[in-house]
């Protein structure tokens, strides 16, 4: 047979193995896809009929609905059409086979998601709720106090929401609830459990993950514990730090409010800490985390002293066995002066270091000067030990992209590494690539 040839007939489509998946595989694709990536389910659809029919069985895709009102009115988007017209959400309804609804409302118009949700209670008797983030300023009205009413909110694992009435529900009526997200002055709802912990001790035992902004809570109660909590998003809170949650895996802080009375946080499992700062004296220091694998510092307009006790207190004056040991650290500072030889010593005490990234927008940055070692001298002797030995990737991005002198000093860099044995797999300054191992 001409091995260019294809075969005719039935037996054509079934050459390729993607061919002769079952629906039930098909389907997991599809929702993965959809639910977890973010795709398109309308272009899944488009793929064959096999796909198609996949994806009108997959009960799950269909019960995210989008009530937003979108541009585009051609695309799905987790299930029903972003302008989400009455008949697409009927559609949606039919396919999701009765399963909890998740519903997402960007809140473009009050009475265009008013009367969608009319439809979505005309059609179910009970609508049931797994998920409803409702961060909108309509969703503080009183009509979302009757959808709080008329829906069964005991199998709900995901709540957003600025309205307090449904807060009060969810808190009461399910005790499946993983992932809160409060604003403002909804964060009362987690002081009940905090000053009455065996009234409503679900809410505190099953979260994972925990979005609070522009909450303010007892600083004088005790912290509120949560065993299970993997993923925990402070801004502009006061106190700084009002969660005891040992199994954190990743903690975003952003402008919180100084606390004199706190000192220490040992977190153990923690992987990922990003921390921005904005005219508020840091705290950064207070955090032992001995497995931390990703540090992001962001700050908008430190001071210049602010920037300096960061830099001092996190490391330089810090004992070695309470330093921020990260393997990736990335410091992005947008309007402030950072002195060189400073961040130099304070990434000079990073033992594990293997991707290092500094970008500030207004000034000059003269690292490569401040690292001041004598490649003759350590060649030769070995001595005294070379900062940053673990280092494998470098970004640098700053002022000087004019200035020759830093482009300069990163190649003579990359050869000292080279001749010393610790090469550089990729080093890139102010866009220009200096080393590119890959």
């Amino acid at each position: 047979m001409d091995p260019t040839s294809q075969p005719d007939g039935p037996s054509r489509g079934f050459s390729f193995p993607v061919r002769r998946l079952p629906l039930e595989i098909i389907s997991i694709i599809i929702l993965h896809h959809v639910c977890v990536n973010d795709g398109s389910l309308l272009a899944t659809m488009l793929v064959c009929k096999a796909w198609d029919t996949a994806a009108r069985l997959t009960g799950e895709l269909w019960s995210h609905i989008c009530l937003s009102a979108g541009l585009n009115h051609d695309t799905l988007h987790r299930g029903v059409l972003e302008w989400g017209n009455k008949q697409r959400l009927l559609a949606a309804l039919k396919h999701s086979r009765g399963l909890p609804l998740s519903i997402t409302d960007k809140g473009t118009s009050q009475y265009h998601v008013q009367s969608l949700i009319k439809v979505i209670e005309e059609t179910v008797k009970t609508p049931r709720a797994r998920a409803l983030w409702l961060d909108s300023p309509y969703t503080i009205s009183s009509w979302y106090t009757t959808l709080s009413a008329s829906w069964d909110l005991s199998l709900l694992e995901e709540i957003e929401t600025r309205n307090s009435d449904l807060i009060r529900r969810a808190v009461v009526e399910s005790s499946r609830i993983v992932v809160f997200s409060l604003f403002g002055p909804m964060a009362r709802e987690l002081e009940k459990p905090r000053l009455e912990p065996l009234k409503n001790p679900p809410l505190c035992t099953n979260l994972q993950d925990l979005h609070l902004r522009s909450c303010h809570l007892d600083e004088e109660a005790p912290m509120i514990f949560m065993p299970k909590l993997r993923w925990l998003n402070l801004s502009r809170c006061t106190p700084f730090w009002p969660i005891d949650c040992p199994a954190l895996i990743e903690l975003s802080i952003i402008h919180n409010i100084w606390q004199p009375s706190l000192t220490n946080v040992n977190l153990a499992r923690l992987r990922r800490l990003s921390y921005g700062v904005e005219e508020i004296i840091s705290q950064l220091d207070v955090f032992q985390a001995p497995n931390l694998e990703q540090l992001i510092i962001q700050g908008h307009s430190f001071l210049n002293d602010d920037y300096e006790d960061l830099l001092s207190y996190t490391w330089i004056n810090k004992p070695a066995d309470q330093c921020l040991d990260t393997i990736s650290l990335e410091i992005i500072s947008l309007r402030t002066n950072i002195d060189s030889e400073l961040l130099v010593r304070a990434v000079s005490t990073l033992t594990r270091c293997t991707k290092l990234r500094i970008s500030v927008g207004y000034q000059k940055l003269d690292f490569f000067e401040a690292l001041d070692f004598p490649p003759e001298v350590k060649i030769s002797t070995g001595e005294p030990q070379v900062p940053l030995e673990t280092l494998i990737c470098l970004y640098i991005t700053c002022m000087q992209g004019r200035d020759h002198t830093i482009i300069k000093n990163a190649r003579q860099f990359v050869r000292f590494r080279k001749a010393a044995g610790m090469p550089l797999r990729s080093v890139i300054v102010n866009g220009e690539v200096i080393e590119d191992g890959q």
